[in-house]
């Protein structure tokens, strides 16, 4: 036994079922945020060219906004 491992604690290794939670977590988050990205994008397409110049945008820059691509402090 070596010095090292006499002074650090048994560590399990993780389960493969742990892994698998995690993997799925990590997809469903990743799925939310595209549901709220493109959510988001529908929305502000549906506003006309006035308002969306109210927000400082034009409507080239809605998928931009959307996804969260534009300078924060450019938009009003």
């Amino acid at each position: 036994m070596s010095a090292f491992s006499a002074i650090t604690p048994h560590l399990e290794p993780e389960t493969n079922l742990a892994r698998h939670l995690r993997t799925a977590l990590r997809h469903w988050v990743r799925f939310t945020r595209f549901l709220d990205r493109h959510a988001a994008i529908a929305r502000l397409r549906e506003l006309d060219d006035d308002r969306l110049r109210d927000i400082g945008l034009a409507r080239s820059e809605v998928e931009a906004a959307a996804s969260g691509l534009m300078d924060p402090k450019r938009v009003n």
